[in-house]
Order: structure tokens, then C-alpha cells, then sequence
């Protein structure tokens, strides 16, 4: 996020920088779902925050305290109950036979993520990297997963947006803040 930041925009070398963190999330799913992750959410702060140009140096005082918020609670566990068994996202998925596979899944990942990010600047979106968002996590090396996935996001999108399109309608403020607050955990 911080690179975001320091980029201050979609110029050029951001999109340089973008390609290759989108490339290398898609690359890493060959490794497991932890390393996928962990390199998919950090090309996302990347675009969230170089297009967030109002964003000031101390507000990234939060996030640090979020990090130590974060290390404090695992640490606390951590003496309290042992460590943490190994996590099953670092166990490769199947997939691809051949490295070339993996190479044209992961070039498509990019460039998927990188055109829809393209498109939402282009059509003036306030906030364009939430369609870039939508293909990082539906796409995986299945083709039949990743149509599934699609609808069920298409699927998903659409009854989220009608219940909300219901509840801020129907409901007055206080309702409706209980109503969120009932339904988050969910």
C-alpha cells in the first residue's frame, strides 16, 4: 500500500509495478493459498492506495497500529495456546502439468486485473479498482471453477445489492444500523 502511496497514480511506472505484482499472485497460486494471498491483497493495496491521492503520510499511522494490534493479539494466543498448526494454504494446489501453463495463467491474471482497472479510470469510476478486485478472486488455474465462480458472483452481487437497496429503503437510520449490525457477523 505504501508503494501505492509513493507513486501518487496510475502513471506509468505504477502500471509497471501493478504488472508485476498482479503476475507474481498469479504465479504464486502455484505454491498454495498462502502465498497466492498474501501477494493478490498486496497488489491490491497497491491500486487502492495510488488511487487514493488524498491520502496523507500520518494516515498510515493506522495501519502500523493495525499491524501491531494484529501482533499484539497473535502473540497474546500465541503464549496463551501454543503455536498455530501448519497452514493448509501452503499446500500446492492442483493445477497445471506443464510450467508453460502456469506462465499463461498467470500472464491472463495480470492482464485481466490490469483491463478492468484500465477501463474503470477510463469510464472516470471514483472507485475503479474494485473491478479489478472481481477477476483476482474468482480466477484459479480451473477453468470449469472459475465459470462457476463467475456466476455465483454475478449471482451473489446482485442479491447483496437488491437487500441492500431494500434495507436502506425500507428502514429508518436506527433500524437500519441494527440491521447491519445483526447482519455483519453473518
Amino acid at each position: 500500500g505504501f508503494v501505492g502511496f509513493l507513486l501518487g497514480g496510475y502513471s506509468a511506472p505504477f502500471w509497471g509495478v501493478f504488472a508485476l505484482a498482479l503476475f507474481a499472485a498469479g504465479w504464486l497460486t502455484r505454491l498454495g493459498r498462502g502465498p497466492h494471498l498474501a501477494t493478490r491483497f498486496a497488489a491490491i493495496a497497491l491500486g487502492l492506495t495510488a488511487g487514493m491521492p488524498n491520502i496523507r503520510p500520518v494516515e498510515f499511522g493506522f495501519v502500523l497500529l493495525a499491524v501491531a494490534v494484529a501482533a499484539a493479539a497473535r502473540t497474546i494466543d500465541h503464549v496463551r495456546h501454543g503455536p498455530l498448526p501448519a497452514p493448509a494454504g501452503f499446500v500446492p494446489p492442483s493445477g497445471f502439468a506443464r510450467h508453460s501453463e502456469w506462465l499463461r495463467f498467470a500472464a491472463a491474471y495480470a492482464l485481466v486485473a490490469m483491463v478492468g482497472l484500465w477501463i474503470g479510470n477510463a469510464l472516470g469510476m471514483t472507485r475503479a479498482i474494485w473491478i479489478t478486485v472481481a477477476p483476482l478472486v474468482i480466477m484459479v488455474p480451473d477453468a470449469q471453477a472459475t465459470h462457476r465462480r463467475i456466476a455465483e458472483f454475478m449471482f451473489g452481487t446482485t442479491v447483496g445489492v437488491v437487500i441492500a437497496w431494500v434495507l436502506t429503503h425500507a428502514l429508518t437510520p436506527v433500524p437500519l444500523v441494527l440491521a447491519l449490525l445483526a447482519i455483519a457477523p453473518l
